[in-house]
């Protein structure tokens, strides 16, 4: 039976929420504090928490055939149906645009065209905008890293099939791709997350998390004593990662790896305050708030754009920044934005996410398959109860 880091569920929500913020450009206080604008970061810590908790749980199982095709079965399931679902949501907001344009609303970006632009769009389908160059992000952005990450996971696999028992594969790939990322920050040399750096960013990371499961797993015992003094240290590091960013990519994801390995023990203070209900669930729902969000910014941000010229007003200043009124607003603008977030996220959880999540479970068991709008509500259902228990210390 696998593990469960509680305490990572909640810091995966927590930073996808953070990369929900840093895409609104409100001008408010929000606007300005470093974690919030420092929140593309979170995304090399979601790359050494999915080799993390892809290790624990595939780690010494991809030892046939058949494991391997269950294995890509359920990736599939995971990722690809609310990426669907988004990106389609995103074309019809596309044709929306167009309909408008015709009829003389402009609402920025022609439609089509640029990041929105048919070719990419083809990319988007197969997963690709970030693995071939198009040196931008295109339609929902944020995916650029589901893009590489979904690639490094049949590299995971394929290591792990042809050497279950040895580590070097997985060392070598960590060594070469950590490496690149040195060069890169060493020449300054300036390569767009779309094209290249991030499948690097990637593959280091996302190896970091696997060859850090091993530490974990032979050394957690060291976290027993002390342990709230450790996650306060921990967490003093991720603030300061957010806040300053004094890293480049290599620094950064090796920081997050000493930040997981001890969040990873679920045993002091503030893991008990991670695995209340309300982090736990954003936890849940943190693929959903990732991808979602970027459609509602576009509904939002699109309604602006054609609200200026249709009430000769001016909503957005310096290069598309939200500026309708005095910072506070802004503020709770975000708030708004946030909570809307995280309701649809819900939905999609709902509607789209755990059913097809099971869905596609079945069939790699080669069981009858059948969505179910149940699944979703029955998994919080069982959030709630368990996170009503009392919090229960990982056992290694």
């Amino acid at each position: 039976m696998n593990l469960r880091f509680r305490a990572l569920d909640a810091i995966r929500g927590i930073a996808a929420s953070i990369v929900a913020l840093v895409h609104l450009t409100a001008a408010g206080y929000f606007f300005d504090i470093p974690i919030i604008r420092n929140g593309g970061l979170a995304v090399p810590l979601f790359f050494v928490l999915s080799g993390f908790v892809m290790a624990e749980s595939y780690g010494q199982k991809l030892d046939s055939r058949e494991r391997l095709v269950t294995f890509f079965i359920r990736r599939f399931g995971r990722v690809y149906p609310i990426h669907f679902v988004t990106l389609l949501a995103l074309v019809v907001l596309e044709v929306i645009k167009l309909a408008l344009v015709r009829h003389g609303i402009q609402s920025g970006q022609e439609p089509f065209t640029g990041a929105n632009s048919i070719s990419s769009l083809i990319a988007n389908l197969f997963l690709l905008q970030a693995i071939i160059p198009f040196g931008d992000y295109t339609w929902n952005g944020p995916t650029w890293s589901l893009s590489v990450e979904f690639y490094v996971y049949a590299l995971f696999a394929g290591i792990t099939f042809f050497s279950v028992r040895s580590r070097a594969p997985t060392i070598i790939i960590w060594v070469i791709s950590g490496l690149l990322l040195l060069l890169l920050e060493m020449t300054e040399t300036r390569i767009h997350l779309t094209s290249g750096r991030g499948l690097l960013q990637c593959i280091f990371g996302f190896m970091s998390g696997v060859l850090l499961h091993r530490i974990f797993m032979k050394n957690s015992r060291l976290l027993a004593r002390y342990a709230t003094a450790w996650e306060v240290g921990a967490a003093l590091l991720a603030a300061g990662i957010f806040w300053f960013a004094p890293f480049g990519d290599f620094g950064t994801i090796l920081s997050f790896s000493a930040v997981i390995f001890v969040f990873a023990g679920d045993r002091g203070r503030i893991s008990a305050a991670l695995q209340t209900f309300p982090l736990q669930f954003l936890g849940m729902i943190s693929l959903s708030i990732y991808l979602v969000h970027f459609v509602i910014l576009s509904v939002l941000n699109g309604a602006i754009r054609a609200a200026q010229p249709a009430f000769k007003v001016t909503l957005m200043t310096d290069v598309n920044v939200i500026n309708f009124g005095p910072a506070g607003l802004m503020d709770a603008l975000a708030v708004a934005y946030l909570l809307v977030v995280i309701v649809v996220a819900t939905l999609t959880f709902i509607f789209i996410e755990e059913p097809f999540r099971l869905y596609f479970n079945s069939v790699s068991r080669r069981q009858p398959a059948r969505y179910s709008i149940g699944a979703g509500i029955a998994q919080i259902r069982r959030l709630q109860v368990d996170c009503s228990r009392p919090t229960t210390l990982l056992r290694v």
